[in-house]
């Protein structure tokens, strides 16, 4: 490049630098501004509910060397009403306060009398609550026997009723909380955990509080959804029964009023049996979201087939039950109020039916991958594991092409068999080609 030019693309390139240098400089001071104020940095993390960050910034802050004695103040009083009031650790507030209670303050200073009276007043908790501590340190470990954690539901609801100002009461209710949940009693659980997080909303901190909420919040509404699907077959079938024998079916019913009800059962297992073949015909030739080892199987007793066999045993369930709300309804007039009380009996039969089998035989049992967008959870793929593979592997070797034989290398026999009979095995022989 001639010399006369540099002098150009240097402006140029000064030009083009200048917004970056200068959002730079804009966004800089805002930064130090940010750093500079440690209390309400940790009071911003706190009133949103990131309690770990808020007492970072206060023990980061209180790190430094060049704190002025009243700064330094203002922080220990931060950090000791974090540990009391949000964490529900009385203990390790005092150890703040005595922090805060060794600075040298100016003579006459106030906040040294108010600090020296929070330390005895939490130092006195032991002295003013002795049962209540005695039956927190109990509940402290852990019990997996029902008769024990029935007893322990007894002694820590009564040190609640009869102990209002006990400062731990927080603790009280997770640890209420952690037992009924052993006892699967997860909407008392629920409601226990959240006692203790309105009571200490910090608690997390020190337990893990939250996962408990939120599994004992999933847990009870699993028993919600059972109660309901439930109580809608019993009545269900109450209404199903009583309306059928009042409409006196067997006086007017044909043979020929069987083939529909027939012909919707043969529908619903041509519909399981197609797409169950189709799904497998998808997992052999490496389609889809499925991970090899894949296989369905919709023969009677054959391994995999379980969950077909359930959903068809559904359906004619479900058929059935259509069927006989359909001969009960006959006694209603007009025509159209019949048709759509049949309509949405059936519909709550079905949706009754299909819950109960998710929540047996799907919920809590498979891994569910779902993917963004609208419908995703329509699209979503279910993965069972399964740990034994041996009875899926001897009964459709074919469905198991290229498997790693080396991998049940502890069975010999097995290992021979697999290496004969499916295709593509690879074995030891693949190593040495290696």
């Amino acid at each position: 490049m001639s010399p006369h030019r540099r002098p150009a693309g240097l402006a140029l390139y000064l030009l083009l630098l200048a917004p970056v240098l200068a959002a730079g400089t804009r966004v800089a001071p805002a930064a130090e501004a940010g750093a500079a104020d440690p209390l309400t940095e940790s009071q911003n993390h706190f009133a949103h509910g990131r309690y770990r960050d808020g007492r970072w910034a206060l023990v980061r802050a209180l790190k430094s060397g060049d704190l002025a004695p009243g700064r330094r103040l203002e922080l220990l009083l931060a950090l000791a009403d974090f540990w009391e009031n949000l964490a529900g650790r009385p203990d390790e507030a005092v150890v703040a306060l005595e922090r805060a209670a060794a600075l040298e303050l100016p003579a006459g200073n106030a906040a040294r009398q108010r600090i020296a009276g929070r330390i005895r007043r939490l130092r006195s908790i032991p002295e003013r609550f002795p049962e209540e501590d005695a039956v927190l340190a109990r509940a402290a470990v852990r019990t997996f026997k029902p008769e024990k954690m029935l007893l322990r539901v007894e002694e820590l609801r009564g040190v609640l009723e009869r102990s209002p100002e006990y400062p731990r009461r927080a603790w009280l209710f997770y640890y209420l909380g952690q037992n009924l949940q052993g006892l699967e009693r997860d909407l008392e659980a629920y409601s226990a955990f959240r006692a203790a997080l309105r009571l200490r909303p910090g608690l997390g901190y020190c337990v893990p509080v939250e996962r408990c909420l939120e599994e004992a919040g999933e847990a009870a509404a699993r028993q919600s959804v059972r109660r309901g699907v439930f109580w809608t077959l019993f009545l269900l079938l109450l209404l199903g029964g009583s309306s059928f024998y009042l409409s006196r079916p067997w006086r007017w019913l044909r043979p020929v009023h069987l083939l529909l009800p027939l012909a919707a059962t043969g529908i619903w297992w041509a519909f399981l049996a197609v797409s169950s073949r189709a799904v497998a015909g998808l997992a052999d030739s490496g389609a889809g979201n499925f991970s090899r080892p894949v296989f369905m199987s919709t023969s009677m007793g054959a391994p995999g087939g379980e969950m077909l066999h359930d959903l068809l045993a559904c359906g004619v369930v479900a058929v059935a039950g259509c069927f006989v709300l359909a001969c009960g309804a006959t006694l209603i007039r007009p025509r159209w109020l019949r048709a759509a009380v049949t309509g949405l009996a059936g519909l709550l039969l079905w949706t009754a039916l299909l819950t109960a089998f998710f929540l047996e035989r799907v919920d809590g049992r498979s891994i569910l991958e779902a993917g963004g967008g609208a419908g995703a959870r329509l699209r979503a793929v279910a993965y069972f594991d399964q740990e034994a593979v041996e009875p899926y592997v001897l009964t459709a070797p074919k469905s198991f092409p290229g498997m790693d034989a080396r991998t049940i290398h502890h069975d010999p026999v097995l290992q021979a068999w697999v290496l004969k009979h499916v295709p593509g095995a690879l074995g030891a022989e693949e190593d040495a080609r290696r």
